[in-house]
Parts: structure tokens; C-alpha cells; sequence
């Protein structure tokens, strides 16, 4: 089984980001400050990454990461949805992010 560090953060790698993995030293990190359901959905969503070898590109990984943390955790996925699209400093995060990976 692997081993895998959780922590709560106050400082996301990019402004508007609620959750970070890294696949090789298997840590995740989640804003502290996230409604606890809509923590686990976005800890589901890093959890998915750090146990995904398959690096097929970036948004078909989303995908899979998305449909494992809704399946985990579907109440938080509905909260972060609202979330996002209500909260302008994710709405500019995701457009920037957008942008980068079209």
C-alpha cells in the first residue's frame, strides 16, 4: 500500500487553487480553509492523482480524477461546482488555466 502524506495548506502552488499533488513523493496538500465537504471532494480528486501512473494528458486525467472524487465524495463535488462558479478568484483561475492547456 502506498504511502500517502495529507496536509492542510494556507499557501496553494497557483492563486485560486484548492488542491495539489505530487504523484512522486506522494503528497497532497488542501486548502485548510475549504468547507470540510467540499475538502473531502478535493482531497478524493489529489488522492486520485497521486495513485495515477497514466500521464495521457492533462485534461484526461482531470477527467478521471473528477469522476473518482464525484463518485467519493458527490455532495462536495456539488458544493465546489457552486463554488467555483460563484467565487471570482476561481472563475480567473480556471480561465487562466484554460488558456495554458488548451
Amino acid at each position: 500500500m502506498l504511502d500517502i502524506v495529507i496536509h492542510d495548506s494556507d499557501h496553494p502552488t497557483v492563486e485560486g487553487d484548492w488542491g495539489w499533488s505530487s504523484y512522486d513523493t506522494k503528497e497532497i496538500w488542501v486548502k485548510k480553509d475549504l468547507p470540510n465537504l467540499v475538502k473531502a471532494h478535493v482531497t478524493m480528486h489529489e488522492l486520485y492523482h497521486v495513485r495515477d501512473p497514466i500521464f495521457d494528458g492533462y485534461w484526461k486525467r482531470e477527467l478521471r480524477a473528477n469522476i473518482y472524487a464525484f463518485s467519493a465524495a458527490p455532495i462536495g463535488g456539488v458544493l465546489s461546482l457552486i463554488l467555483s462558479l460563484f467565487t471570482s478568484y476561481r472563475r480567473k483561475f480556471y480561465f487562466n488555466l484554460f488558456k495554458a492547456k488548451k
